[in-house]
């Protein structure tokens, strides 16, 4: 017949195995809302991918419905800078992406198409709307010195 401390080891052991199965079960799960309207644009889907992924093998497909909306979770994010690219234009093989940060709960999108990108809105992220912001301004720069010396362009490339 085990004694009292036995019993107490064992009250404690199972107590303590209780604690942990229900911790790793409930976790804290993050989830970033991306929702936006797609303008100018006849596109149906949208991948979203990490930007330093390769879109083909790990991204995920948003479909764009009717009214030219798109709305996704994304759960438990990193603090990696996430893209947007339209299948149409990835198959044209342009390469045109709307980078954003998941630093918000939900971050809303006006996307144009790519010959009026600088339209481009992102609204509830504010590192997202900034680096926006930026790419707009280098974009506009590079447009509009294209034909002045191209060591201008590559030491822009390097910053």
């Amino acid at each position: 017949m085990p004694n009292n401390s036995t019993k107490m080891k064992r009250t404690i052991l199972f107590l303590m195995t209780l604690f942990l199965l229900f911790s790793c079960t409930f976790k804290d799960t993050k989830v970033c809302t991306i929702k936006g309207q797609m303008i100018g644009c006849n596109c149906k889907t949208l991948f979203l991918f990490k930007s330093n992924q390769d879109f083909r093998y790990l991204s995920e497909k948003i479909l764009i419905d009717e009214n030219n909306s798109f709305e996704h979770s994304i759960t438990n994010p990193t603090g990696e800078r996430y893209s947007l690219s339209v299948e149409e234009e990835l198959n044209k093989g342009t390469g045109y992406r709307i980078n954003f940060f998941t630093d918000a709960k939900s971050i809303e999108f006006k996307i144009h198409s790519i010959d009026q990108m600088t339209k481009n809105e992102i609204n509830g992220s504010q590192l997202s709307s900034k680096f926006l912001q930026f790419e707009i301004e280098e974009k506009m720069w590079l447009d509009s010195n294209q034909n002045k010396n191209t060591s201008n362009q590559d030491s822009i490339f390097k910053v």
